[in-house]
C-alpha cells in the first residue's frame, strides 16, 4: 500500500512539472501526451489503493463468516449428544482453533 502511495506522490509531482513545463516553454503536442500518460497512471494508481481496502473488508467479512459457520458446526455435534459426534468435535477443535491458540 505504501509503494502504491509513494507512486502516487512521485505522479502527482511529475504531473505539476509537466504542467508548469506546458505553460512555460511551448512544444505542448508532446508534453499534453506525456500530462495525459501521467493522468492516466495517477488514475490507475488511484483505483488500485481504492480496491485494495474493498478487498481486504470483503476478505474479513468472508473469514468471519467461515469461523462462525464452523463454530455452529462444532456446537450442533456436541448438541447432538451422541459419543460418536463427541470424540469428532474433540478431534476437530485442535485443528479448528489451534491457528488462533
Amino acid at each position: 500500500m505504501e509503494s502504491l502511495k509513494r507512486d502516487l506522490e512521485d505522479r502527482k509531482r511529475r504531473q505539476a512539472r509537466l504542467i508548469e513545463a506546458v505553460e512555460t516553454v511551448g512544444d505542448i503536442s508532446v508534453l499534453t501526451k506525456r500530462l495525459r500518460d501521467l493522468e492516466s497512471d495517477i488514475k490507475g494508481i488511484q483505483e488500485s489503493i481504492a480496491c485494495r481496502h474493498v478487498k481486504r473488508d470483503e476478505a474479513i467479512t468472508g473469514i468471519r463468516e467461515h469461523v462462525s459457520n464452523s463454530l455452529l458446526q462444532l456446537g450442533t455435534l456436541l448438541l447432538a449428544g451422541t459419543d460418536q459426534n463427541a470424540a469428532r468435535a474433540k478431534e476437530a477443535s485442535p485443528s479448528m482453533l489451534g491457528s488462533w491458540c
